[in-house]
This record gives structure tokens, sequence and C-alpha cells, in this order.
């Protein structure tokens, strides 16, 4: 008898490329709130406000973790393992380009803050 476990479904460039531009709106639309907010209404201490909320260190730490958690769980992984199949390569080696970039381009700024972080706890803090 065929099952689904028999030929497990191809991951779909679509649905990742999907993810990725969801998960990049979302990012945007989250650092764009205080502007649209203040725009409106004109109130400088809710803009204030929004932005603290917004701008804080923790959204820093755990915007990037969790963006890079769903779409490396969504579409990199899957299409990175979907490497032995040839069907539909061009459009899978493309997303996948894209998602390695999404990653790079999101932890890269972590990585240089870090190693910032290193050297201060080693003694050599200066920037000059």
């Amino acid at each position: 008898m065929i099952t689904r476990d028999t030929y497990p479904a191809l991951p779909s460039p679509g649905r990742a490329l999907a993810v990725l531009v969801a998960v990049v709106a979302v990012q945007w639309l989250w650092m764009q709130w205080p502007e649209w907010c203040y725009s409106g209404s004109g109130n400088r201490q809710q803009y204030n406000n929004y932005r603290s909320l917004v701008h804080s260190e923790w959204v820093w730490l755990i915007l990037p973790v969790i963006s890079n958690w769903l779409v490396f769980q969504l579409s990199t992984k899957p299409l990175w393992n979907s490497a032995q199949y040839n069907t539909q390569e061009t459009k899978r080696s493309l997303v996948l380009k894209a998602c390695v970039l999404f990653h790079v381009a999101t932890l890269a700024p972590w990585l240089f803050l870090s190693f910032g972080m290193v050297l201060c706890a080693v003694g050599d803090c200066s920037f000059q």
C-alpha cells in the first residue's frame, strides 16, 4: 500500500520563499510601527514610549533569534536536505541562497558585537 511516508513530499521553494518574505515583512513592520503611530497623532510622548518598546535591548536580542529559527526550521533546513533531488533545482538553489543570505545578514551584527565584547573583556577597549 502506498502511503505518504513511502513518497515524502519534496519541500517547495515557493513555501520556503513565502516564509522568508513573511519573516522579513514582520521585521520591517515592527521597525516602522512607532513612526506610523506618530505620523497620525503628533503625540511625541506616545512616540517615545513606542520607540523605547520597539528599540529595546530585549527586542534586539530576541527578534533575530526567533526570526532565524523560523527561517531555518521552515525554509533553510528543508531546502538543504532536499539537495539530492533534482526537481526545480534552479528555484531551490536560489531560495536556499536567499535564506543563507538572510541568516548571514541578521547574524553578522551579533557576531561583530560579540567580538567587540570579547575584546573589551580582555581589556583592549581602545577603538582609536
